[in-house]
């Protein structure tokens, strides 16, 4: 069973790009309080312990993901830190398996809302992949709006969502009489299969 003090690897659910060294800090029956090592307490959440959120030490390796540090800690590998300081990896076993290999593919264009923004919906690039998560980057912007969301998320759409719907799409910056087609092609890139996206067939 989970236990206070035993650490893992989560996403920041502030900041969704990230994946963070972590623990758990209390446990409430089937919920867990995560805990960024070396960051106030104002980013803890609380979480299912299936959530597809954590996951055990060794999981951004193993995914070819960056692992963010503690803070104000020295951190080399998982195996000094947890060495060093007296630590307690929260076993393999107590982590809900990924439902599915992922079949987006990096590359892949979409629609996607802009979770700072919510009312925005932007031309999107799926800029990595792992287990049943995709990184969502917007054409044009800094990494510093990008996100991970899990393939089944309402906040993602296949190319023409917009236009299906009569919502205004939002070009990459700088880009003007932006047309799908067009931009696929001067790319290179190719739209992901609207069958990829739950219950969202065009």
């Amino acid at each position: 069973a989970f236990r206070p003090g035993m650490r893992l690897e989560a996403f920041d659910r502030q900041h969704s790009s990230l994946v963070c060294v972590a623990t758990v800090s209390e446990v409430d029956s089937n919920r867990l309080r995560i805990h960024f090592d070396g960051w106030s307490q104002d980013y803890d959440y609380w979480c299912e312990k299936s959530s597809l959120d954590i996951h055990p030490v060794g999981w951004c390796e193993k995914s070819n993901q960056k692992l963010q540090p503690p803070r104000n800690a020295s951190f080399i590998t998982w195996s000094t830190y947890l060495k060093t300081n007296n630590l307690i990896a929260a076993p393999e076993s107590l982590f809900e398996p990924a439902q599915c290999v992922c079949i987006f593919r990096k590359g892949m264009k979409l629609e996607a809302r802009d979770k700072k923004n919510p009312g925005l919906v932007c031309v999107a690039t799926v800029s990595d992949v792992a287990d049943s998560k995709i990184k969502v980057h917007f054409d044009g912007w800094s990494e510093n709006y990008e996100y991970w969301c899990e393939t089944t998320s309402e906040s993602i759409h296949p190319v023409g969502w917009c236009e299906k719907h009569g919502r205004k799409l939002q070009p990459p910056r700088g880009s003007s009489g932006f047309l799908w087609f067009n931009y696929l092609a001067s790319t290179g890139s190719a739209a992901a299969p609207s069958y990829l996206f739950k219950d969202q067939q065009l």
